[in-house]
Formats: C-alpha cells, structure tokens, sequence
C-alpha cells in the first residue's frame, strides 16, 4: 500500500511540476502589442522596448531582436525612391547599398530577405523585411542565434505580417 501511494505521490508531483513548466512556456508566448516612434508590431511578452543608436524601434528578448529603421521620402529622394516607389524598389535599393546579393523571397503580402553574420565569434540568423508608411519607408530586422533559425524564422515571418506603420 506504502508503494502505491509514493508512485501515486510521485505522479502528482510530476503532473504539477509538468503543468507549471507548461504555463511558464505559455506565458512566455503571450502576445504583445508594441507602438513605438510610428511602429506598431506584434510580438511576445517577453520582448521589451530598448534604445539602439540609429534605430527608430528596437526590442529584445532572451534569444532575439527586432531592430526598425524609418527613411523618410525626403531622405530617400537622392536615391530615386518616392511616393510611387514599390516595397521591391526599396528592397533593391537597400540590398544595393549594402552591396549585397540576396533573394528577395516573398509570403503572402510580405517581402523579406535572409542571411546569416557573426559578430564576436557568434553566427546570428537575419530575417530582414520592409515597410512603407505615406511619407516613408521601413527596414525592419529581426535576429536571434543562427542555432535557433527553425524556432525563431515562423515567428520573425508572424511578426512581421503583424507590422503596421
């Protein structure tokens, strides 16, 4: 009788310490609106507003980050980028001026761009994707460890269909 009540003892300390691991993963994928400088997006709770040297929005979490960058028509008039300028034509440009190479690659209404850095001796996964508001344009990054690409890429592409500018 002694045994049965310890594996019965066992199995509800089990269940509890299953279900308290459950709604930890639960609350760490809240959702969360986010509105900053013109921004609006969609992310987890666990991100939290931050200040990043010439970005218009950042955020951050444990294992990821979302880095915006506003140019306003103004601006991107020397580049031949105006009112009538597509979400590609931005892309090309910024892909040009990075004197990058990538694939432009399109889900839905959402065109983004990928690739993979270090930076100090760690390789980051890059999921980049642009915006356009009636008096500017957007790039918006997302990033996390390139260890996580399979996690986080589902997510970085539902955070950025969530974007509103």
């Amino acid at each position: 009788m002694k045994k049965i009540l310890y594996v019965i003892g066992a199995l509800i300390v089990a269940f509890l310490l299953a279900f308290t691991i459950t709604l930890d993963f639960i609350n760490v994928s809240k959702k969360e609106t986010f509105r900053e400088n013109g921004l609006e997006i969609t992310l987890t709770s666990d991100f939290k507003v931050s200040e990043l040297m010439n970005a218009t929005a950042y955020f951050e979490s444990n294992n990821a980050i979302v880095v915006a960058r506003k140019e306003s028509l103004e601006d991107l008039k020397e580049l031949d980028i105006d009112k009538n300028s597509s979400l590609e034509d931005y892309a090309k440009v910024i892909l040009k001026a990075n004197d990058s190479d990538y694939e432009l690659q399109k889900n839905g209404n959402l065109l983004y761009y990928e690739y993979e850095s270090t930076v100090e001796d760690n390789l980051f996964y890059y999921f980049v994707t642009v915006a356009k508001s009636d008096d500017s344009f957007w790039v918006i990054n997302f990033a996390s460890p390139k260890s996580e690409k399979s996690m986080y890429k589902p997510e970085f592409i539902k955070w950025a269909k969530s974007i509103k500018v």
